[in-house]
């Protein structure tokens, strides 16, 4: 006959359990190693990097200046002024940095320094994208044919993700009213990113379906594209 197991056994099982907290729910996650050594290349950005994970990589600092101009010129269109994205990200940053698993390195700071750098660029160059008549004639994104595929594909890597409630955020803070625009933002977003991907694109049968999508459900643009 089995003996009872002693007491002492009984008291660590409980007390791990106990003091067990809740699984955090990532959204974003680093490529475990045991991928990324197939194909280091496959998981890392050619032309941009999104906060946190491959910033201070010396081959993606020459795109800082894109991003920088795209700030700047959007605050010359719309008036809003630097501060208020600031402000708004920082109210958001332990939120988002919460989507994020493994450890990052940056500091709240330099963290919330980044957000609306990062985040302006993609609505940026996505409403763009859409909206041709908001481009500079001089704009080397547009003007030169090889980057955009490029930076499309940077913005569909898993390790390069903003969380989509960040990118809503200044996408809405930066809307003009006055600007006319026949489809949404989300099948702009979609149609943009669908141009790099294998297959026949975006079907303008799936325009009704990402146009109800619950903006809250989206987790960020990886999400988007695999749900529609």
């Amino acid at each position: 006959m089995a003996r009872e197991p002693p007491n002492i056994v009984l008291d660590l099982v409980g007390e791990k359990l106990h003091r067990q907290t809740p699984t955090p729910q990532f959204s974003i996650f680093r490529v475990p190693d045991v991928l990324r050594k197939l194909n280091e290349k496959a998981y890392e950005p050619e032309l941009l990097a999104i906060v946190p994970y491959h910033q201070r990589k010396d081959n993606l600092s020459a795109f800082e200046g894109h991003k920088i101009s795209y700030l700047q010129t959007l605050i010359e269109r719309t008036g809003i002024p630097y501060p208020d994205y600031v402000t708004a990200m920082w109210a958001l940053e332990e939120r988002a940095r919460n989507c994020y698993g493994g450890s990052i390195s940056l500091g709240k700071n330099e963290f919330v320094q980044m957000m609306p750098f990062d985040g302006c660029f993609i609505v940026e160059v996505i409403r763009k994208f859409g909206l041709p008549h908001l481009r500079v004639d001089d704009d080397p994104i547009f003007k030169q044919g090889w980057m955009l595929p490029h930076i499309a594909r940077d913005m569909i890597l898993l390790e390069n993700q903003l969380p989509f409630f960040v990118v809503w955020k200044l996408f809405i803070m930066s809307e003009m009213p006055n600007i006319p625009r026949n489809e949404s933002f989300l099948v702009t977003i979609l149609r943009f990113l669908y141009g790099i991907l294998p297959g026949k694109g975006f079907r303008r049968d799936g325009v009704d379906r990402v146009n109800d999508y619950p903006i809250n459900e989206i987790k960020h643009l990886v999400n988007l594209i695999h749900d529609n």
